[in-house]
């Protein structure tokens, strides 16, 4: 997804405003899965709906770290009435981990994690808003699109990462939104350096 200017809000794409409840994204996504199941380039980016974490495949994209090195990876899953969020996952933590409303919801199942050949994508950092006009304009990027909450459906979340205690956390950041989030032992928290998933040039 086009973002020109972070600090705007980017709505989420015409297919995404397509999922309207838990019953929308589940058949959207086991039709992913079964096109993706059925094709022979697994290096094509997709989300890939995990039924059971032992399903994780071995080409989902690595965006962060845990504390002892282990490879995380992220996640999305509908959520109650929330709408389709975005956080973690790894074998081991029994489900996805997303962060909401100052917590960290652990063990959401199913959920999709994101796969495909890494060098797709690049991180990319967003500056600080600019406080006056003669400031330099940000670059524009494509942004990884990833989710919505329904509380701010006019804005799409992008797949993130957050510095954390020797880690990097993968969580959601929203377009027009100065900080990006993670979960992280049951507590979500937010940050205000943003580094935001992108398609690679």
């Amino acid at each position: 997804m086009q973002v020109n200017d972070w600090y705007s809000f980017v709505p989420p794409s015409s297919a995404l405003q397509s999922i309207r409840s838990h019953t929308d994204w589940i058949n959207q996504a086991r039709d992913r899965r079964k096109l993706y199941e059925a094709s022979n380039n697994k290096t094509i980016p997709c989300w890939f709906l995990i039924e059971s974490e032992k399903d994780i495949p071995s080409n989902a994209i690595r965006t962060g770290t845990d504390v002892g090195g282990h490879a995380l990876y992220s996640a999305r899953s509908w959520y109650k009435d929330a709408g389709l969020l975005v956080g973690k996952c790894r074998p081991g933590l029994s489900g996805a981990h997303i962060a909401l409303n100052l917590g960290e919801i652990p063990k959401i199942t199913p959920f999709e994690v994101l796969v495909g050949d890494p060098s797709h994508f690049k991180w990319v950092a967003v500056p600080e808003k600019a406080k006056d006009a003669k400031a330099v304009a940000p670059s524009a990027f494509i942004g990884v699109e990833a989710g919505f909450e329904n509380a701010h459906r006019h804005r799409a979340s992008f797949v993130s990462q957050i510095s954390l205690e020797n880690s990097w956390q993968p969580g959601k950041a929203h377009s027009g939104d100065p900080f990006a989030f993670a979960g992280y032992y049951l507590k979500e928290w937010r940050k205000d350096t943003i580094r935001v998933l992108a398609w690679a040039d």
